[in-house]
C-alpha cells in the first residue's frame, strides 16, 4: 500500500500539476466592535453593520462641522475689531473738527464786537446786511449746527452713550447761542442775549472736548 505523497513548500510548481488545491472559504461575519461607542451598553456583544457604522461616521462628521462652523474665528474677531476701530475714528474726527469750528465761530465772534458798527438801540439787520464778518459768523454758525446734528445721528446709530450725551449737549448749547445772536439783533441794547452767544459758544466746546477726552483709542493690534 503506497501513502499518498506529501506536499510541502518545497514542492515546485511541476511537482504539483495535476493536483487539485484544497479551496479555503472564509467565513463572512458581521464587524462587532468590542470597544467601540457604537456598541451597545452590554459589553459590546450586539455588533453594527458596515452600512449602520458609516451612517453614524457621517452623522458625527456632520455634527463636527456644525460645530467648528459657528466657533468664533480669529478672523471674525479682527474684522470687528477693525469696523469698531473705523467708527471710533471717524466719530473722533467729527469732534475733532466740531471742536475747531466753535472755536473759528469764538473769533469771529470777537471780531464782529470790535469791527461791526451796529446802533446803540433796535434793530442791527440793517447796519449788518453788508458786513461780511457778520455772514461770515452767521454762515459759520449754521454749519455747526448742522455738524452737529450729524454727529448727535451718528452716534445714536453707533450707540455710543458717550456721543449721544456730548452730542445732545452740543446740540443745545449751539441753539443757544443761534437763539442769542438772533436776539441781539434784533435789539442790539440786549446784552444779556449777547452774553447768551458767548455761553452757549464756550458750553458747546467743553461738551465736544469732553466727549473727546472721554473716547477710548481703540488699537489695531
Amino acid at each position: 500500500m503506497t501513502l499518498p505523497r506529501r506536499t510541502d513548500r518545497t514542492d515546485t510548481p511541476g511537482q504539483l500539476r495535476g493536483q487539485r488545491r484544497p479551496s479555503i472559504a472564509l467565513p463572512l461575519r458581521r464587524i462587532a466592535f468590542d470597544h467601540s461607542p457604537f456598541g451597545d451598553a452590554g459589553g459590546g456583544k450586539d455588533s453594527l453593520s458596515g452600512s449602520q457604522v458609516a451612517s453614524r461616521l457621517r452623522a458625527d462628521l456632520f455634527a463636527t462641522q456644525v460645530a467648528l462652523s459657528t466657533m468664533p474665528t480669529k478672523t471674525t474677531s479682527n474684522a470687528a475689531v477693525k469696523a469698531e476701530s473705523v467708527k471710533t475714528i471717524g466719530i473722533r474726527t467729527l469732534g475733532a473738527a466740531m471742536v475747531l469750528t466753535l472755536l473759528g465761530e469764538l473769533i469771529l465772534g470777537m471780531a464782529n464786537t470790535f469791527w461791526l458798527q451796529l446802533p446803540d438801540s433796535g434793530s442791527g439787520w440793517k447796519a449788518g446786511a453788508t458786513s461780511a464778518l457778520l455772514m461770515m459768523h452767521m454762515a459759520l454758525g449754521l454749519t455747526l449746527l448742522v455738524l452737529a446734528i450729524w454727529i448727535a445721528v451718528a452716534a445714536f446709530l453707533g450707540r455710543d452713550r458717550n456721543w449721544l450725551t456730548a452730542s445732545a449737549v452740543g446740540v443745545l448749547a449751539i441753539l443757544l447761542a443761534i437763539g442769542g445772536g438772533f436776539a441781539f439783533m434784533s435789539q442790539t441794547s440786549n446784552d444779556g442775549a449777547s452774553f447768551l452767544m458767548a455761553v452757549g459758544t464756550a458750553l458747546g466746546i467743553g461738551a465736544y472736548t469732553l466727549g473727546l477726552y472721554r473716547l477710548p483709542v481703540t488699537s489695531n493690534a
